[in-house]
Formats: C-alpha cells, structure tokens, sequence
C-alpha cells in the first residue's frame, strides 16, 4: 500500500492522543508534522507538549510539532466545559509518560502546515483531522495557493443519519444533530467543505460501529509494553474522572475510540464502505448536511458509513501498536 505522508492536526484530547499512537505506528504511515488547535479540547500548548512527550517515549523526536492560537471562525463559545479542558491539558499526569526535559514545540501551527506543504515536491500531503477544523480554514485562507498539494484531508466529525453529541457535554443543549468538532467551529467546516480539496469524512455513524467496550478495557488493562500500557492509563484516566464528576457509570456507553478510527481509516482506508456526498454544515444547529452527489458534480467528499468487520478494528489497533512497539529498529 502507498505510504502516506501525513499531518496530524488535532485537540490533543484522550482519544487524539490514542489515534497519535496508532499514526506513528503504522507502517502506512509517515507523521511529518503535529498540528495542534486551541479551539477544541486543549487550550494549544499544554496539548502540545503532552504530544511532544508521547513522540519522544515512543522514539520519536524529530516530528515537529505546533500549537495555534487562532480563535474560531465562528466566534461562539467554545462547547467544551472546563472540567475537561482542564483534564486534557492534564492529560499525561495519569500516564507513566516520563517528563522529558526537551519537550519543543512552537506557536505557529499555520506556518509548520504551510512549510511541510511546500517542502513537498513529488509526493502529496494527507491530513488526518480529529478536532476543530479552525487551523486547516486558515491554512485555505492564507495559502489557497498550496491546497493542490493536499491528497485528502480525513475528517472526524458531524453526525449524518445519528443524533449529534453536543448534548453529552452539555446537558440541555438545543443542538441535539451536532457534533462536538464541526460544532466548535461550523464556518472553519464550511470553509473546509467548499475548499475542493478531497474529504474523507469519518462521522459518529461509523465511529458508533466500533464502541470501546469494557471486553476492550480489560485486555488494554493486561497489556505490558510502554504505548499499549499509555492507551490503558489514559482510558482509565477518563473513566475515573467522568465517574467522579457524573457518578452515573456512563463511559462505557458514551465515550468512543472517534479519533483511532479516523486514524486507522486514513491508514488502511479499505476497512469502510464509503458514499460519495456533497458536504455543508447548517450555520444554525451545526448539522452536517450531506446531499448525494449528482452526477454532474465533482463530489468533494467520501462518507465512511459502515465499517467492514467492526468487530476486528480495536484488535487491528492492538496488533499494530504491538507490531510497532516490539519491532527491533524502533523498540520503545
């Protein structure tokens, strides 16, 4: 399979950090850079440096990685509480993730995009998005002139045919049909739909195929190498947390492996059956609205509707981190 160069461009929240572990270890995949949004889950350079750390215990120290400070295109209020920005920027306290003491990172995310785009010459650049979409709507509107040298963009988020997750972190909410990510930031997804660069897009339809089930958990919990055994503390890490502050038991049927999938998907794209859509997000409710494709339009995106084997993807995850982990030229 064609190796793929990617940008990882993110939140760098629990489930960000599990996809970074199954990035770096695929085969199929070459990280060149880690971008890090500030209008999701992290508030930008605590995300990074915990995403520094994890590159470093995983052998990995010369992936370059930035954070931005760019504030929604949308201006709305960010949808995430503080007990959870909080618990990500945290994120590494309930790991054994050694505290490095040459932790770099830098606060220009836009310019790392736009450097690893004109320093590629034959190949072109994947990006796997799992957060807000606000860095990759100010990379098209800064330099509209290096979007041909983007291959796709994999995009997890919005809710098609499901109900939405806004309300799961904020109880009460009107905006029962949208997503957390595309609702963060609806005119970055807008700017990002109507750009013509090839979307993937990987939405709670599909991610709700594969839950974390606690079958999952508890072989995590046995699991002995380093990144393996980070997966099962930040997991953990969650589930105490939301069971501390909810006291209801609900992380088994309500938190996802969202950003895994998206990251296994633009490894091995052949695991989903996809439908080719034109893609808008409602400005009111941040509904993703998806109309079939006629066949005089150029369809920008590629739907991720049904998971082939779904049953066989955490065990992928696990395979290919081992594989990863145990292999003698990168050992961790």
């Amino acid at each position: 399979m064609k190796l793929k160069r990617v940008i990882f461009d993110n939140d760098a929240a629990v489930d960000d950090a599990i996809a970074l572990v199954v990035l770096v270890s695929h085969p199929n995949i070459e990280l060149r850079a880690i971008t890090i949004s500030c209008t999701g889950e992290t508030r930008g350079e605590p995300g990074a440096r915990n995403f520094s750390r994890i590159c470093q215990m995983m052998g990995q120290k010369n992936i370059p990685i930035a954070y931005s400070s760019s504030a929604s295109f949308s201006k709305e209020q960010n949808p995430f509480p503080e007990w959870l920005r909080n618990h990500v920027d945290n994120l590494l306290k309930f790991t054994e993730v050694p505290d490095f003491h040459d932790v770099s990172v830098s606060d220009s995310a836009i310019d790392l995009m736009r450097t690893v785009l004109e320093n590629s010459e034959k190949e072109k650049i994947t990006i796997v998005a799992t957060g807000p979409l606000t860095n990759i709507a100010d990379l098209i509107k800064q330099y509209p002139a290096l979007l041909n040298k983007i291959e796709n963009i994999v995009i997890m988020g919005g809710a098609i045919h499901v109900c939405g997750n806004v309300p799961l972190l904020n109880p009460g909410s009107p905006f029962v049909d949208a997503e957390l990510n595309i609702y963060a930031d609806i005119k970055a997804a807008n700017i990002v739909f109507s750009s013509g660069i090839p979307i993937t897009l990987v939405p709670l339809d599909v991610t709700c195929q594969v839950p974390l089930t606690k079958e999952f958990y508890e072989e995590m919990s046995q699991q002995i190498t380093p990144a393996l055994k980070f997966i099962f503390h930040l997991l953990k890490g969650r589930k105490d947390t939301e069971d501390g502050l909810r006291g209801d038991g609900t992380f088994f049927s309500t938190f996802h492996l969202w950003d895994p999938l998206a990251a296994i998907i633009a490894a091995e794209p052949t695991i989903a059956k996809y439908e080719a859509v034109a893609l808008s997000v409602d400005s009111d409710s941040g509904k993703i609205l998806a109309k079939q494709a006629s066949p005089d339009e150029l369809p920008a995106a590629l739907f991720a509707k049904e998971i082939d084997q779904p049953e066989k993807v955490l065990s992928l995850l696990i395979d290919t981190v081992r594989a990863y982990e145990t292999a003698e030229d990168h050992k961790i």
